[in-house]
């Protein structure tokens, strides 16, 4: 199967399944696209999500509300518009679609590029896919998200909400083709050289931002923020590679004796795939980040595991001390007698 059959297209819209978390884990349920979308343009299918291309309007507020960056605009491209931003001002009346296309990544790079940003929501509660409010309500949270963020890194700088913005200018329209700006995307290029292809390229941007700063800063170390994730794993681990195998974004991966498993901040993109799928719930998030692990692409090693040789199976097991066996042989206790039998003889 190629490529292509894997993405989904509108003249401006694409939705690209393999960098889709549903596409990762059946029972992930990250549903963030199909809640903001006021057109009813995205649903699950048999527990993928699909896209409905009649439907789309390419207003882009499911785009920066993926986590994942699965799904973008052909016609903007908000990497390198952050990149390349001098205005002070994000307005839909001018120079962006919908300010719902950001996330917190985005504007806390601008806020820290420009001398002032500015958000322009003037017209947000007459807009056509402001439905219900829940575009607005999504552009309102990731703007006090980011200048909370902004805040607790003791910087004094505000992202600014507008709402008496009038300019003379044709708004976008969402059903036209946007002429993509020509943009200088040197500095793109290089971070999409640099970094895996299954970490969103603005965990990068906002990577970059922080990385000028980070010695200045007089805090580095911040609270949880749905962008930031920290992680420990408890010793009820068994070390069976589930969550390993399943993060999307190798945020999560083993030392090279297979013993420890270790987790990198800056991948990690919240899918919390890990802490679903583990059977014995020894993964957790923890309440503080540090930001120069985030900065520096450190690893930490989660868990170390003792590797013993279970006397009952053979099989590597991790060892948490008592008999040598494993769990999976201790379940069957002291009696083995069953163990070769089938199911219907039992």
């Amino acid at each position: 199967m190629s490529l292509s059959e894997h993405i989904q297209k509108t003249p401006l819209f694409k939705f690209n399944k393999l960098k889709c978390l549903r596409n990762d884990y059946f029972h992930n349920s990250c549903n963030f696209c199909i809640n903001i979308c006021s057109e009813n343009a995205l649903a699950l299918v048999r527990g993928k999500l699909n896209l409905f291309t009649d439907k789309c309007s390419n207003c882009g507020g499911c785009v920066g509300i993926c986590p994942s960056e699965a799904l973008s605009l052909e016609s903007f491209d908000e990497i390198d518009f952050s990149l390349n931003n001098k205005e002070e001002l994000l307005t839909c009346q001018k120079n962006i679609p919908c300010l719902a296309i950001f996330d917190e990544h985005h504007l806390i790079y601008m806020a820290l590029k420009n001398r002032e940003l500015s958000c322009d929501l003037s017209k947000c509660k007459d807009c056509e896919v402001n439905k219900n409010s829940k575009i607005q309500t999504q552009i309102e949270n990731i703007i006090k998200n980011s200048n909370r963020f902004l805040k607790d890194l003791e910087i004094k700088k505000e992202i600014l909400i507008k709402t008496d913005i009038e300019i003379n200018k044709r708004r976008y329209l969402f059903s036209k083709f946007l002429d993509k700006a020509n943009l200088n995307s040197d500095e793109k290029e290089v971070i999409k050289d640099n970094y895996l292809k299954r970490v969103p390229l603005k965990r990068e941007l906002l990577n970059r931002a922080l990385e000028e700063i980070i010695e200045d800063l007089k805090v580095t170390k911040v609270e949880n923020y749905s962008f930031l994730i920290d992680k420990i794993i408890e010793n009820s681990c068994i070390n069976c590679n589930e969550c390993v195998e399943f993060c999307p974004s190798d945020a999560l991966f083993k030392d090279t004796g297979g013993s420890t498993i270790l987790f990198q901040l800056s991948k990690c993109v919240n899918c919390n795939i890990c802490n679903e799928i583990c059977k014995y719930k020894s993964i957790k998030n923890i309440s503080e980040v540090d930001l120069v692990d985030f900065v520096l692409n450190r690893a930490k090693v989660l868990i170390a595991h003792d590797i013993k040789t279970c006397t009952e199976c053979r099989m590597p097991f991790s060892y948490k001390g008592g008999e040598l066996i494993c769990s999976r042989c201790a379940e069957f206790k002291d009696d083995f007698s069953d163990i070769f039998k089938l199911a219907s003889e039992v």
